[in-house]
């Protein structure tokens, strides 16, 4: 069976199994050896194998079988657990990443060497046998036992399998395995024993045995009550059947093999056919069904939209000179246009938890490379934004917490001689507000130094020693974005080179975002991103310059106005309009862009625009009307053009271009 045609969805299941892996393991650091949390890492792993066996890539599945034994000595000898053994298990995840990263560009596992990996697994599981309270050398049941284990599984019974263990001064190990399998005849079916009664006669070592029963599950409780009484048996205890049938080795992955591709199919779509949609019961809350669908095939969804959101505004101009029932008609397309709309920018929405999930990893590691002590925070994980910013954001996020961590915060000792808890804070959070998504990245560390920023900007002749004295907190703070700008001393792994800040700016900026800085001396520094909800569609306000239409998103408009002589002052020739209680510069857009300025009689018609806190009055010929337009991006060729971040198409067939406001900040 040609199985290339289920590539696609391997490969996102792959990466959600392999994220969960990670959090987990930032879990069992943190919490410890927590049977529920080896539990949930065991199943991961073991899907992942399967998966991974039933596609033909070997290098993963062994790998991963490799990690699910580790897990396995982990969860059986929780006592001895190590957080050393994070590292790697981090490691093994970072392996399985770099395959499936190779799977994903060449389609293959070709000069794939795992090999170092395997032998650090190896020696967490050597380790765990030798630090075993129990003194036994044993690795549990051997093949032959867990291939009748699986061999039940799928002929749709599921064993209770049970470990029992022999006190050390037990002479008489078969005749108790004797007893205990008499005990447990009245409960059900001993489907396999091991080692069974002549083995176990031979082995005076052994210390455990192993047995598959058939029972009612009600009656687990007192069947393990009743091995419990025999003299000389210590302990008796259900094994996961995972740790049993993972095991199996080389057996299971060729079966794995054999196995219909259809399954990883059916387990990645997460479909349920029409004849099985009666789910059981989880507690009154039905759980939404999910469809994977590809990004690029939303987008041409969205793009066959655009269009449609143009054909309705020109049908909505016709219909302004046609009859009463066309009008109608209109307004209906309008409605139904807007609603498919709405649906579509749900499904391009994504929350952000989706990107903030692979940086706790990050910061852990951070921590131990800067010698950091400091608690990561997230919030607003429900927060929903547009699934292309989301992606443009990723990098961007990576710069701010990096430097957060390297530059925002104090080594411990110097936090605890300045009276400041030892360990520190970066929080990454996430809200929405008035068409906008914000991520915020703040630390508790020492604030920025405003005179050293502002003397290493002079000494690299930024600036204007003599200008720059008379500058604000915001104006010095902005420094900072300044290309090849740095206060490191010395250039390190993480930061120093002048290089991030910069491209974050530049990143947030190209997505029609703003970013700024709030720093208080000793108390910490908050870098603020503002973002649209999305780029593709998008309310703007039309004006005419001459005989032209340009769009200017609402999103940068404060209010629109029309300016009177007693308006308009001026301050060192420039004319400034007198606006609440301050001036705002005024830029006239037929001056800037034709030569052909606007103002003439009065009043001026001008749109305020703002920035921040900042604020331009920009003046044109006339205020045509304020719509949705669809944002359509100008293409290699005009994508250097200054002043425009893009252009839409009218309903009567006139292209507009889309005003970057920021641009003539």
């Amino acid at each position: 069976m040609d199985i290339s045609q289920y590539l696609d969805s391997f490969l996102a299941e792959s990466e959600d199994n392999l994220a969960t892996l990670d959090d987990l393991c930032l879990a069992l650091e943190r919490d410890g050896a927590s049977d529920d949390t080896l539990a949930a890492m065991f199943r991961a792993a073991h899907t992942l194998k399967g998966m991974s066996a039933t596609m033909g890539f070997m290098a993963m599945a062994d790998l991963t079988h490799h990690m699910e034994d580790a897990l396995g000595h982990i969860r059986n000898h929780p006592t001895e657990f190590q957080p050393s053994v994070v590292d790697t298990l981090l490691a093994a995840i970072d392996a399985l990443t770099a395959n499936l990263d190779q799977i994903r560009d060449r389609g293959s596992e070709e000069g794939i060497d795992h090999s170092a990996i395997l032998q650090r697994l190896a020696a967490v599981v050597e380790t765990q046998n030798s630090r075993s309270v129990e003194g036994s050398s044993e690795a549990g049941p051997p093949v032959a036992f867990r291939d009748r284990v699986a061999e039940i599984l799928r002929s749709g019974r599921e064993p209770l399998v049970i470990q029992i263990a022999f006190a050390p001064e037990c002479t008489m190990k078969a005749v108790r395995l004797l007893m205990v399998e008499r005990a447990v005849e009245s409960f059900g079916e001993c489907a396999a024993v091991y080692p069974d009664v002549q083995a176990l006669e031979a082995d005076a070592d052994a210390s455990t045995a192993y047995l598959a029963m058939l029972v009612a599950h009600q009656d687990a409780d007192a069947l393990l009550t009743a091995i419990r009484e025999i003299s000389e048996i210590t302990t008796a205890v259900v094994v996961e059947l995972e740790s049993i049938v993972s095991a199996s080795g080389e057996r299971e992955m060729n079966q794995a093999r054999q196995e219909t591709a259809a399954t990883v199919a059916v387990a990645t779509a997460n479909e349920t056919p029409a004849h099985h949609a009666a789910a059981p019961s989880t507690g009154g809350k039905v759980r939404d069904q999910t469809l994977r669908v590809p990004v690029s095939r939303i987008d041409e969804f969205m793009n066959v939209l655009s269009e449609l959101v143009i054909a309705k505004t020109r049908l909505e101009l016709l219909a302004q000179r046609g009859d009463h029932a066309l009008r109608e008609v209109t307004e209906q397309i309008a409605r139904l246009t807007s609603s498919l709309q709405d649906g579509v920018m749900q499904m391009r929405m994504m929350p952000v938890e989706s990107l903030f999930q692979r940086f706790p990893r990050m910061m852990r590691d951070l921590q131990k490379t800067l010698g950091r002590e400091f608690e990561f925070v997230m919030t607003g994980l429900e927060t929903e934004m547009d699934r292309t910013v989301m992606d443009e954001m990723g990098e961007a996020l990576v710069h701010l917490l990096r430097n957060a961590a390297d530059h925002g915060l104090e080594p411990p000792e110097v936090r605890e001689r300045n009276g400041k808890p030892r360990k520190g804070t970066i929080r990454l959070s996430a809200y929405a507000s008035g068409g906008h998504v914000y991520l915020e990245v703040a630390d508790d560390g020492a604030g920025i130094d405003r005179d050293r920023v502002l003397n290493s900007a002079i000494g690299k002749g930024l600036v204007d020693e003599r200008s720059a004295q008379n500058w604000t907190d915001a104006q010095v703070y902005d420094l900072l974005f300044a290309s090849g700008f740095s206060t490191a001393e010395k250039v390190s792994d993480i930061s120093g080179r002048g290089v991030g800040l910069d491209a974050v700016r530049g990143k947030v900026e190209s997505l029609g975002g703003d970013i700024r800085v709030e720093s208080v001396p000793g108390q910490g520094t908050t870098f603020v991103i503002e973002l649209p909800l999305t780029l593709a569609i998008l309310p703007a306000m039309l004006v005419q310059l001459d005989n032209y239409i340009y769009a200017i998103p609402t999103g940068s408009v404060e209010e629109v106005a029309r300016l009177s002589a007693e308006d308009i002052d001026s301050i060192q020739e420039q004319p400034v309009y007198r606006y609440r209680d301050g001036v705002v510069p005024i830029v006239d857009l037929g001056d800037r862009f034709f030569d052909a300025p606007c103002r003439g009689d009065y009043p001026w018609n001008a749109v305020i625009c703002k920035e921040g806190k900042r604020r331009l009055a920009l003046i044109v010929d006339d205020i045509v009307d304020e719509l949705e337009i669809v944002n359509k991006p100008l293409g290699r060729y005009l994508g250097q053009v200054e002043m425009f971040s893009g252009a839409t198409i009218l309903g009567d067939g006139r292209v507009a271009l889309i005003i970057d406001v920021r641009q003539l900040f």
